[in-house]
């Protein structure tokens, strides 16, 4: 999956949790979260990982990645957004570190704010249903939750398409917990982990800008995320 999905995917997804958010900051009464680990990715750390191989023309190299035992690495490219604190890392997990969580093919993506990781995201899949990835957050962060339900409607390839989406958030002191995804079966959705000082700054310096703008074919291009 590209930068440019994954980028687009957090944007939208950050976005979309105002329908239930209220203050962007640390709210009264908020116990910790159980954990700031997930799947190998300690929140406020810096990253450790090791590069992941890269093929000649710089990118990643999945032959080379899965002839080394597929353990988790950062891509060396990095996208950076325009202010250049904030920058975007793919992750490609490992099985190990995958385990109890989501499937490592999965798309993985961190945010690194002044050397620091402030949010992990995951893009799941279609081998992971709606109630599988809720259920798997439950697991995690308990049953205490807020969650709407809607129903759109798109006009996708000449006809009507209708859609069933969920929105669950977890609120802790230092986390935020975020699921964005179809209640339709398994189809894609994303995760967003991250702590209440990036949501903040995000709404700060990201949602306040322009963000994209829709071409003649119905890509969306991102304004606010450069090299």
């Amino acid at each position: 999956m590209s930068y440019r999905y994954v980028v687009i995917g957090m944007i939208m997804m950050l976005a979309a949790a105002q329908v239930l958010a209220t203050a962007n900051v640390q709210g009264p009464g908020l116990k910790s979260a159980p954990s700031l680990e997930a799947f190998g990715v300690v929140i406020g750390n810096r990253p450790t990982f090791p590069a992941c191989p890269a093929a000649a023309d710089g990118h990643f190299d999945s032959v080379a990645w899965s002839r080394h035992g597929s353990k988790s690495c950062l891509e060396v490219e990095i996208r950076r957004w325009t202010n250049g604190k904030a920058d975007i890392r793919l992750l490609h997990l490992g099985d190990v570190a995958a385990s109890g969580w989501f499937p490592a093919s999965c798309t993985y993506s961190l945010v690194v704010l002044d050397g620091r990781i402030v949010s992990v995201s995951v893009t799941t899949d279609e081998t992971v249903a709606s109630d599988k990835v809720t259920s798997i957050l439950v697991k995690h962060y308990g049953a205490g939750r807020s969650e709407s339900r809607t129903r759109s409607v798109s006009f996708i390839n000449g006809k009507w398409t209708k859609k069933s989406l969920i929105h669950a958030e977890w609120r802790f002191s230092d986390l935020y917990v975020r699921y964005n995804g179809q209640d339709d079966g398994a189809t894609t959705g994303q995760v967003d982990i991250l702590t209440p000082a990036f949501d903040a700054w995000y709404r700060k310096h990201v949602e306040t800008k322009p963000k994209s703008k829709q071409t003649k074919r119905g890509q969306v291009h991102l304004s606010s995320v450069r090299k």
